[in-house]
C-alpha cells in the first residue's frame, strides 16, 4: 500500500506526524519499504508491506478468531486449514524468496555477476503490473521470477507471467530469463516446464 492508503485505511491524517509513525515502524523492522528495483530508494512510487512474519500469521489467523482461541472452543488444527492457510503459506514462500535473492542468484549461476534484485511494479494507465522478484543483471538479462508454494499448476500461470513479461519488456531492453520457482517438489505439466527457461525448488535453494 501507500503511504497515504495506509493513512485512509487507519482514518488518520497523511502529514508528517503520520510519516514519521511509518519511518519508525521500518526502522524496528515491522514493515518494509520498497519501490521497485530500477528506482531509487526515494522514488515517490514508495510502497509498504508488513514485514513481521509473526504479525503476518496473528493478523491472518489469531486475531479473526480471538475470542474463540481464548475460551478453547476452536483448535490450532481448524484454524491451520483448508484454502485461507494454503494461500497463506503461499504469500509466506514469496516472502522468504525476497529474503533469500543471493541464494536464488547463486541457484540461477548468475551471482559472480552484479545484479540488482527486489519488487518492480508500475500503475500507470493499461499498464498496472507488479512482479514480486526481479533481477536486473549486468550481463543485460532480466530475470522475471514467478513464485508458487502449490504442486497444482495450469496453463492460467503462463498466462499470466506472459501479460506481466510483455509489461516488462517495454521498459527494458533486455533479454528476459523466465524463472519458475517452486516450493514444492512436483512433476510439472510439459506445458510448463516447456515455457519456462528455469524451474527452481525450494530445496533446490535453501537445502
Amino acid at each position: 500500500m501507500t503511504g497515504d492508503e495506509i493513512a485512509s485505511a487507519v482514518r488518520y491524517s497523511p502529514g508528517g506526524r503520520f510519516f514519521r509513525f511509518i519511518e519508525e515502524l521500518v526502522l524496528a523492522d515491522f514493515i518494509q519499504n520498497i519501490t521497485p528495483v530500477d528506482k531509487p530508494v526515494r522514488s515517490k512510487l514508495i510502497r509498504y508491506r508488513l514485514k513481521d512474519e509473526f504479525l503476518h500469521f496473528y493478523y491472518k489467523f489469531v486475531q479473526p478468531s480471538i475470542r474463540a482461541i481464548e475460551d478453547g472452543s476452536i483448535k490450532a488444527y481448524q484454524l491451520l486449514a483448508g484454502q485461507a492457510f494454503e494461500q497463506w503459506r503461499g504469500y509466506a514462500f514469496e516472502r522468504l524468496c525476497l529474503k533469500h535473492t543471493h541464494a536464488i542468484a547463486k541457484a540461477l549461476e548468475f551471482s559472480g555477476i552484479r545484479y540488482d534484485a527486489g519488487a518492480w511494479f508500475r500503475s500507470r494507465k493499461n499498464e498496472k503490473t507488479q512482479v514480486d522478484l526481479l533481477f536486473i543483471r549486468a550481463d543485460n538479462i532480466i530475470s522475471v521470477c514467478e513464485m508458487k508454494y502449490t504442486n497444482r499448476f495450469d496453463s492460467r500461470i503462463i498466462d499470466t507471467f506472459e501479460q506481466r513479461t510483455d509489461i516488462v519488456s517495454r521498459y527494458f531492453k533486455s533479454g528476459i530469463q523466465k524463472v519458475l520457482i517452486c516450493g514444492k517438489k512436483t512433476t510439472l505439466p510439459s506445458r510448463v516446464t516447456g515455457y519456462f527457461d528455469a524451474i527452481l525448488f525450494a530445496e533446490d535453494i535453501f537445502f
